[in-house]
């Protein structure tokens, strides 16, 4: 296991939390450096400081901070270097091929804060919780473009509890009233967790199959796994009553 280096930790505290403004500017422009950026996520001290804050004693600065690094393209490789003060292991598949080892760190606030906020490590532990093997798939997009991975993902109940807690998941609400409606997910896709909408008529979520289009019909309290477009579209019959769909899912 790797120990966090003190004086990096202490000249990284100092220079991202001495002052929230300066400290977030800081961080901004870190992670808008590619260079300095790869350096800061191999950086034990530095990725301590910001993904290390205890559960429960967050503030406005420390919230700000791992939100920017874990939006950041060096997410993955700054939770992986952080998990090395914990495990020894050489490899994210070394790390997190055990269904046991997953579920006690999926029990870890702390851990699990860091852990569910990368496309890495959710997809290789859900696809572990499944019975897969981790190696198997690259992150959780690859986990959602695969039909043997979402079959076994949605006969787990542990697969679906961590989809469900991972800090990964986001909500968006899509208004109609008799016309079809848009809602842009992200630029890549949505792995959906649930849809449910109001009112008596069946909704359809469009562009649900990979690789082609199609439609699954929901009622309203239906939950499924599937994948969607960039744009998703919630529609339902001739009404011209108002209605609304809120959908659950994850940015793949």
């Amino acid at each position: 296991m790797l120990g966090v280096n003190q004086l990096d930790f202490i000249n990284y505290c100092n220079a991202l939390k001495g002052n929230y403004r300066k400290g977030v500017h800081k961080m901004e422009t870190l992670l808008e450096n590619p260079t300095h950026a790869k350096e800061f996520a191999k950086n034990l001290g530095g990725v301590s400081v910001v993904l290390g804050t205890p559960v429960g004693k967050e503030d406005r600065n420390s919230e700000t901070l791992r939100s920017m690094l874990l939006a950041s393209d060096v997410a993955n490789d700054a939770v992986y270097t952080w998990m090395g003060q914990y495990y020894e292991f050489d490899s994210w598949d070394e790390l997190l091929g055990d269904e046991d080892r997953c579920k006690v760190m999926m029990a870890n606030e702390l851990l699990w804060r860091a852990l569910s906020a990368s496309g890495v490590a959710m997809g290789k532990t859900v696809a572990t919780l499944a019975g897969l093997s981790c190696s198997a798939y690259d992150d959780m997009s690859a986990v959602a473009a695969s039909s043997t991975a979402m079959a076994a993902i949605a006969a787990s109940t542990e697969a679906l509890k961590a989809l469900n807690s991972s800090s990964l998941k986001k909500t968006y609400t899509v208004s109609s009233a008799g016309t079809n409606s848009y809602v842009t997910v992200k630029s890549g896709n949505l792995l959906v967790l649930s849809l449910i909408g109001t009112g008596s008529n069946m909704w359809t979520a469009k562009g649900f199959t990979v690789p082609n289009t199609g439609n699954i019909t929901f009622n309203t309290t239906a939950v499924t796994l599937c994948k969607t477009a960039n744009n998703l579209q919630v529609a339902y019959g001739s009404s011209s009553t108002s209605q609304t769909a809120t959908i659950t899912g994850i940015p793949v």
